[in-house]
């Protein structure tokens, strides 16, 4: 599976979104200094696969094992990690260059920003 966009049932964006966002990614972030990439809420691992194709160490981080499913058949360079974004994250502060997080905090299952927000940082 070598797509680059692929679709999950409940994302509410459309591949025209996603083409969007990596554009915008790709014109906004100078990528040649991102070694390191936490993909967090992947979901089907769109910007987890735009960076693996940018020789970035890549994190894809979701609960949902479909999800982490999809992502693990687009590119065995992806490092995936089952993870709950209310827990704190088993990487010492400072070790990616870039944490996105797009799609996932307008979900109800975040029991307190605070906390996430400053795990993200």
């Amino acid at each position: 599976m070598s797509e680059k966009v692929v679709l999950y049932p409940h994302d509410h964006k459309t591949i025209k979104d996603w083409r969007l966002i990596l554009k915008f990614i790709e014109i906004n972030l100078g990528q040649e200094h991102l070694k390191r990439v936490l993909d967090l809420g992947t979901g089907t691992g769109n910007i987890a696969y735009h960076f693996s194709l940018k020789n970035s160490e890549v994190v894809a981080a979701d609960n949902n094992d479909e999800c982490l499913n999809i992502t693990r058949q687009r590119s065995a360079a992806i490092s995936l990690l089952k993870h709950d974004i209310n827990n704190a994250l088993p990487f010492a502060d400072n070790h990616f260059d870039l944490v996105c997080c797009l799609g996932t905090l307008h979900y109800h299952y975040i029991k307190n920003f605070e906390f996430t927000f400053r795990e993200m940082i």
